[in-house]
């Protein structure tokens, strides 16, 4: 009995799986932020069953800052939003708005003295995907209310 219940549960969870797999499309990203300068990041962008014009995007993004001599800042955002895709007619174009959370996270040090600070804030974001095939470019703006409190415009291309 013990065998046959592990069994079907394996065999949903790949059937789940499968039809997730299909949802899931990951990615890279450049940004250029207006405080923090050229980023690079990876993202993550899951439909959501039942809900075919929201899904949920996280990414990643570690900047490098411009930096004063002799101290070394360091500063990356980690990023959880959900995206509303508008239905038009022109299927390669997929203009959407989303908002959501980041965690922004820097630090400097001056010769092994250092500080550091990590603040929660608000994304509002809007964007343009352009379905062109099995890849997929991106442009994006988002606005970062409270936590790092910046103006990020970021491209980039989903698989």
């Amino acid at each position: 009995m013990r065998k046959r219940l592990l069994l079907m549960i394996g065999v949903v969870g790949m059937l789940g799986a499968t039809n997730l797999h299909a949802q899931v499309r990951f990615g890279g990203q450049v940004g250029y932020a207006d405080d923090a300068d050229l980023g690079l990041g990876a993202r993550v962008q899951v439909g959501l069953p039942n809900l075919n014009q929201i899904q949920f995007i996280g990414s990643f993004d570690l900047y490098f800052p411009s930096s004063v001599s002799g101290v070394d800042v360091n500063y990356w955002e980690i990023n959880g939003n959900l995206k509303y895709d508008f239905a038009i007619s022109n299927p390669m174009f997929g203009p959407y708005v989303g908002t959501g959370l980041h965690l922004a996270h820097a630090s400097a040090s001056i010769q092994g003295s250092g500080v550091s600070d990590t603040r929660l804030g608000l994304n509002i974001l809007g964007g343009m995907a352009f379905h062109t095939g099995p890849m997929t470019p991106f442009a994006e703006l988002r606005v970062e209310v409270g936590g790092g409190e910046q103006v990020i415009l970021t491209g980039g291309l989903l698989f």
